[in-house]
């Protein structure tokens, strides 16, 4: 593996792992509360803003990453996590105004576009292998395109297939610090 290469992983899985950890403060730091005082508010509107950046981030080391397994496919991915971080910026801007509602609408609609990012990426990942994480990773994200467009299509939509598809996601984390970490493949 180049040393390119291996800094790309090593890149998206920090990236990835400070992502988590800010967007679980956001989500649950913040969005659990009903009335979040605004100080609360204004750090998870921050921690939202940095998961974004980091988004742009995650997307250009993953592109990297796989480009040499499929040049098209992984910038159509890379291109779908974009665009699913310009729908989530969007979001975030009715978060800073304490337009809750708003915000989970808008999020939720750009979900779709990350559950199709994880679709491609679980397809790239199988076909670079290992296989079962592409597996994993693609049902990830079949289960957000299925809340995304439940939560769109149906009036009190509460099911949260994602919750779990987040495994995959952990799953990314670990297997692209591992890969990155190694020095021979």
């Amino acid at each position: 593996m180049e040393l390119s290469t291996r800094r790309a992983a090593i890149v998206a899985g920090v990236g990835l792992l400070l992502m988590a950890v800010l967007a679980a403060f956001a989500n649950f730091g913040v969005l659990e509360d009903p009335h979040p005082s605004d100080g609360m508010l204004r750090m998870g509107v921050a921690a939202f803003m940095v998961v974004a950046i980091l988004d742009v981030v995650v997307a250009w080391a993953l592109w990297v990453f796989y480009a040499p397994t499929d040049a098209a496919l992984s910038t159509l991915a890379a291109w779908l996590r974009v665009g699913y971080t310009a729908v989530f910026l969007v979001a975030i801007t009715h978060l800073s105004m304490s337009q809750m509602d708003t915000f989970r609408g808008i999020w939720s609609i750009s979900l779709n576009l990350f559950g199709m990012h994880l679709v491609v990426l679980g397809y790239l990942v199988a076909k670079a292998k290992p296989v079962w994480l592409g597996v994993v990773l693609a049902l990830a994200g079949a289960s957000y395109l299925i809340d995304g467009f439940g939560k769109v299509m149906f009036a009190g939509y509460n099911v949260e297939l994602s919750a779990v598809g987040g495994f995959g996601e952990v799953a990314l984390i670990g297997w692209l610090l591992i890969r990155g970490a190694r020095r021979t493949i």
